[in-house]
């Protein structure tokens, strides 16, 4: 029996509508953004200052940020270069800010492009995430170039199963601005045959981007990300700090927090080296569970033979876990590092639409949405009380806002674990016709 043709229209109305809402909606966070970043322009600078001084200070590149690695210097000498020799610090950081709103846009745009021919209320909600997520992430989404990472590992993720080799690539690149995203490859095993594609991507472009660099830049300065902080300690917005800052909430003096040679706050006090410790544990019980769900994910042949296509609703959910469980098991946690989860996370809301898992989709997309908004309230208007506070009364308002935040990546990475073990298969794609 042939449907009715009044639900088709109100499909195709629908359908329309979702492409309308999500641009709306973009436009809206876009503007929302702004506003809080207009509030904040002469106040909020980031390490703005950190990063145009130390490219204008007329020293040689071996010595110029030598925690970042080279291709992360190009990237923050961009807008150096668009401002030309007669910019200040205020133009740069201008044009740095205008630069990372192109970013979010850009992959707004290529999300929608991607997913809506095959699915436009998918689409649509994957551009909404996206969207939420940065404006509930507030300015420092805004003023580091983490988003260069985000995006690069997102658009990897997005394209992967159609352009394997591109992907690697991508990932290899930003590797080269901050090394985790190369795990990222480990979440292409449900597309069969595609990591070795993917591998094989990434492998290229490492090379010749390791051969530019050493050219340029030499070997002491190559390795010096992977030396300079080799001896950190246990930083404050770490899930393993946990125990010292319910310790700090009665009694902060006893254990204190103190900005470092790295340039970034620890948390000092009995018990920090069985935190430490802790730390190493679970990173490597976080390394397995993201393994197992790996292994669990991989394409297997059925009962009558035939083999399944790319599950890309697996390699979204994957990617979340794999960025989770980098945020999660390193001793060391920044707020602009949240800002890796966004892409990944808009990509595995829109697939669970599209494998018609609404509920999984919305879970998601609140969860995360409410630890940016956690973490945008933690910095930058609870940070001096969290780092400087000297009496209970000052770190309580704030160690429980990142306790807040930290357990909801935690209550994240658990949920998409259980999804993934127990799911374990290629989900159903809807594949509407237009």
């Amino acid at each position: 029996m042939n449907p009715s043709p009044a639900p088709t229209r109100d499909a195709g109305l629908v359908d329309r509508w979702a492409g309308i809402a999500a641009g709306g909606f973009q436009i809206l966070c876009a503007f929302g953004l702004w506003l809080i970043w207009s509030q904040w322009r002469d106040r909020e600078n980031g390490d703005i200052p950190y990063y145009y001084g130390q490219l204008t200070g007329g020293v040689p590149i071996e010595q110029v940020m030598p925690e970042y690695p080279v291709p992360a210097l190009w990237l923050l000498e961009l807008p150096r270069l668009l401002i030309g020799s007669q910019g200040d610090q205020n133009d740069y950081r201008d044009v740095f800010v205008v630069l990372c709103f192109a970013a979010l846009g850009g992959f707004s745009l290529l999300l929608w492009h991607r997913i809506a021919p095959q699915d436009r209320r998918a689409a649509a909600a994957g551009v909404i995430c996206w969207a939420a997520f940065s404006t509930a992430t507030g300015t420092v989404i805004l003023l580091r170039p983490d988003i260069a990472i985000a995006v690069l590992g997102g658009t990897a993720v997005l394209l992967g199963s159609s352009w394997p080799v591109l992907a690697g690539a991508l990932l290899a690149l930003a590797g080269w601005l901050k090394i985790w995203p190369v795990v990222l490859a480990a979440g292409f095993l449900p597309g069969r045959g595609l990591i070795v594609r993917v591998l094989l991507g990434g492998f290229g472009t490492a090379v010749a981007v390791a051969v530019v660099v050493l050219v340029s830049a030499g070997w002491q300065r190559m390795i010096s990300p992977l030396t300079y902080q080799s001896d950190r300690g246990l930083q404050v917005e770490s899930l393993w700090a946990t125990p010292l800052l319910l310790g700090r909430l009665a009694d902060p003096a006893a254990f204190p927090v103190r900005m470092t040679e790295w340039k970034a706050f620890e948390i000092l006090g009995e018990g920090r080296d069985a935190a430490l410790v802790l730390a190493n544990l679970g990173a490597l019980g976080l390394t397995a569970l993201v393994a197992l769900a790996c292994w669990r994910s991989r394409p297997r042949t059925a009962a009558d033979g035939r083999r399944p296509g790319f599950d890309q609703a697996a390699i979204a959910e994957l990617a979340v876990l794999i960025v989770l469980a980098v945020l999660l098991a390193n001793k060391t946690f920044s707020p602009q590092y949240l800002s890796w989860l966004g892409p990944p996370l808009a990509i595995a809301v829109a697939r669970a639409v599209q494998t018609q898992r609404a509920d999984r989709a919305l879970r998601w997309a609140a969860i995360g949405v409410a630890a940016a908004a956690a973490t945008f309230v933690l910095y930058p208007f609870e940070y001096g009380g969290l780092v400087c506070g000297a009496t209970p009364e000052d770190v309580a308002t704030p160690i429980h806002w990142l306790l807040l935040r930290n357990a909801l990546l935690v209550a994240l990475f658990v949920d998409l674990t259980w999804c993934r073990l127990r799911t374990g298969q290629p989900a159903l794609l809807r594949h509407r016709r237009r």
